[in-house]
């Protein structure tokens, strides 16, 4: 074995050079998130948690991450020709929202199982 490969500069310079390496590859794992999104992230032991706003680490290959916007959503639904209680007919229009999709992400925290 070449001596180099022993000396303390070589052993102290590989080493901070893989540490280096860990770290980065770590930090491009860590996931973050708007104010305007919310963070699907399923899989491993933890199952399905949702983040709205801010950041995880997401666990390679064991995890998988999906961003779901959470941005104004604004629409419209007419039903035609709908007979009310005495038989009158009636125009239905209704407005969609912003809080329907809010109410999804709150839905789907409380459909969470709880934590063992």
């Amino acid at each position: 074995m070449p001596e180099w490969l022993m000396s303390p500069v070589f052993i102290v310079s590989a080493n901070v050079f893989l540490i280096v390496v860990f770290v980065i590859a770590m930090a491009k794992r860590y996931v973050k998130v708007g104010p305007n999104e919310a963070l699907v992230v399923s899989g491993g032991q933890r199952g399905t948690r949702i983040l709205a706003g801010g950041g995880t680490f997401v666990w390679p290959i064991i995890e998988q991450a999906a961003t779901l916007p959470l941005e104004a959503l604004d629409g419209e639904m007419r039903i035609p020709s709908v007979r009310g209680g005495g038989g009158a007919p009636l125009d239905l229009v209704a407005t969609l929202g912003t809080m329907g999709l809010f109410m999804d992400v709150f839905t789907l925290r409380l459909d969470r199982p709880p934590a063992a």
